[in-house]
């Protein structure tokens, strides 16, 4: 599956990325690779809540073996 972020401007896969919400905001998910210090921003929520949402969009995305997950908006979100 590839993530696709919230801007389009990023197109990474999922298999073998680290994808994760920001510690210190709680509201930003990155993803990365494996050792890296850094990631790449690729979606901000208004909530921790929504971003721990979104977490588990992309989960359910991946074990139901979608091509593409675009990071949904934080306007968007309904829950």
């Amino acid at each position: 599956m590839r993530i696709i972020s919230q801007d389009r401007m990023l197109d990474t896969p999922y298999d073998g990325a680290v994808v994760y919400i920001h510690r210190r905001t709680n509201k930003q998910i990155y993803v990365g690779n494996v050792g890296d210090d850094e990631g790449f921003l690729i979606g901000t929520y208004n909530s921790e809540e929504d971003a721990v949402h979104v977490m588990s969009l992309i989960r359910t995305a991946f074990s139901e073996e979608y091509r593409y997950f675009y990071m949904p908006e934080a306007r968007s979100l309904c829950y």
